[in-house]
This record gives structure tokens, sequence and C-alpha cells, in this order.
């Protein structure tokens, strides 16, 4: 079911690219934590008394940050933050839409298909390579918070609660990995299997955005895989939410499995 070889080459092939976005995401962390560390406390209450910006931070954060007490609650829009969402989402779509749509696309899918592995085999080792380095990246979100914790002296930050934020996130982002597997398993060309991805993670960020502003909106917060990932909540109740967990790992697994079952049977083009 797994060729190694084909793990191992996918794993080196993007070494070096998911070296520079987990250098990236960790020192973002770390630095996110001397900005806030920098802030006169005061001053930042005066901030988040402001309507607009407890909006703004409610849709970063999944909740209220004026409803926490707890230290680890400011520290945790760094997990929610766009830029960290984008080297995550980045990183995932360039893996996934390469190693099999990527392919098709360059013209090196007939050699690939010579070998004596199975269709299912090369769906699920690029699968596998691409978990091995996406979770990594996950945790070095939080590998930046613990230097940023440890360099900055702010002690008060309960790292066992940023674990768990981890972890959801850790599971959004395999619920994007494995609707990017199964566009590059659907699609002959790399550049749709990014553009269909890119325009549902998009969707869901515009909807969790704007929910928090527009009421109306409300309804529709389900339909956002963002809706089940909220840093701010599980810090609050300081306890993981296996409902939203599980609705974020089936809902990947679900779309990983018809791209499987897509790409074993579709017609692959002659290059």
């Amino acid at each position: 079911m797994i060729s190694w070889p084909i793990v191992k080459r996918t794993l080196r092939d993007y070494a070096l690219l998911w070296a520079g976005a987990m250098l990236l995401v960790t020192l973002f962390v770390v630095i996110f934590n001397f900005a806030l560390n920098s802030f006169p406390r005061e001053q930042t209450e005066n901030w988040l008394s402001i309507p607009w910006i407890r909006r703004l931070i409610a849709s970063l954060a999944g909740a209220d940050v004026l409803e926490l007490s707890k230290p680890e609650g400011l520290l945790s829009i760094a997990f929610n933050h766009p830029l960290v969402w984008t080297l995550l989402v980045a990183f995932t779509l360039s893996l996934s839409s390469g190693v099999i749509a990527g392919e098709i696309d360059r013209g090196t899918i007939d050699l690939l298909m010579t070998l004596p592995i199975s269709r299912t085999a090369i769906y699920c080792s690029t699968s596998l390579a691409l978990v091995l380095m996406v979770l990594p990246l996950c945790w070095g979100v939080w590998l930046g918070a613990k230097l940023g914790v440890t360099l900055t002296g702010f002690t008060a930050a309960r790292l066992s609660l940023l674990a768990m934020v981890t972890c959801n996130l850790c599971a959004a982002v395999l619920a994007v990995s494995g609707l990017s597997m199964a566009a590059s398993g659907i699609c002959n060309r790399r550049g749709p299997a990014i553009t269909w991805v890119f325009v549902i993670v998009f969707y869901g960020f515009v909807v969790n955005f704007l929910r928090t502003m527009w009421p109306a909106l409300e309804p529709m917060a389900f339909t956002s895989f963002l809706s089940y990932y909220a840093p701010l909540v599980i810090i609050r109740d300081e306890a993981i939410t296996w409902r939203s967990m599980m609705i974020l790992l089936g809902s990947g697994l679900g779309f990983w499995l018809i791209g499987l079952a897509i790409f074993r049977r579709r017609d692959i083009p002659a290059c």
C-alpha cells in the first residue's frame, strides 16, 4: 500500500521548501511574542475595548478575547494569524499539487506508471509524505511560542494549553491536506488543482471573518472549516473540542477517499 521510495523521493524534493516554511513560521511566532510583550498592558486593554477591534480578534481567534483572563489568550492569536495560515496552506498546495497533478502536467506521469506500483500506492505514498511534512509545520507554531515565551520571560503562559490549540491546528491542516490531495488526484493540471482548493479555503476565511461583523452570515458558519478551529475556545475551556476535531478529520478523510476513488479509475491523458 505504501511505496517507501516514493515517500523518500517526495520528502527529498520538498525538503528545502519545508525547511524555509518551518523557519518562517517559527520565527514569526517568536517575533509575535516580542511584539505582544512590548505593548503596555493598560494600552492593550483600551484597544480591546473598541468594538471593531474585538470583532477583528474574534474573527482571528474564534472567540471574544475579553472573555479570557488567561495569559495565553492574546498569544493564541498567532496560531490563527493570516501569515501563519498562508505559509501552511501554501506549502500544502505546493506539495499536494506537485506530486500527482504536477506529474501529469510535467509529462512525467507515464514514467511513474511504468513502475510496478499501483495507483493506490502512489496516492497513499504521496499523501503520507504530505502528512509527515505538514504536521511538524503545525508544531513549528508551538515551537515558536515556546521559544518566544522563554526569550521574553513570559512564563505565565501555559504551553500545555497551546499544545491543545496545536492539535486543533493539525486537524484543520489535515482537512485542507485531504482536500488538496483529492484535487491533485482529480485534476490533470497543477493550476486547476491549486485554484479549486484555494477558492474553498479562501471562502472559509471570508465566511469566518465576515460572520463576526454581519450576523446574517452566521447560518453559513458551518460551511467554513475555520468554524471548527477556535483557539480561544480551547484556552477558555482548557480542553480540546473533540466534536470539532472529529469534523475536521472526518471531512479531510472524506475528501481524501473521494480523490483516491477517482484517481484509481480515471483516464490519465497521454503526455
